[in-house]
């Protein structure tokens, strides 16, 4: 493997943790210690809205100003990302 490729292995695991840590401070912020048994009971808590607005600042925090460019982010993080690390541990990207 030469340097070139290194430097990509550590890039991509490096953002898998940036991601993975980043995240988990989206998770904890909108969680909540109870449940409803309908949406709209969920609507009108005063507890989950809280949350909620907690984790929309947190989404902004890390750079996600709209649900669009925070699905994407999601999605480029979480798809396909053990197979971009197998792909360039076996030398397949070319460099």
């Amino acid at each position: 493997m030469n340097l070139e490729q290194q430097q990509y292995i550590e890039k991509l695991t490096k953002q898998r943790a940036n991601f993975e840590a980043k995240m988990r401070m989206v998770y904890n912020e909108g969680n909540t210690r109870h449940s409803h048994a309908e949406i709209s009971d969920w609507l009108k808590c005063f507890h989950c809205m809280l949350a909620r607005k907690n984790q929309m600042e947190a989404k902004r925090k890390i750079g996600m100003d709209n649900p669009r460019n925070y699905m994407k982010w999601r999605k480029r993080n979480t798809l396909g990302y053990d197979d971009r690390l197998r792909r360039a541990q076996e030398n397949i990207y070319k460099f």
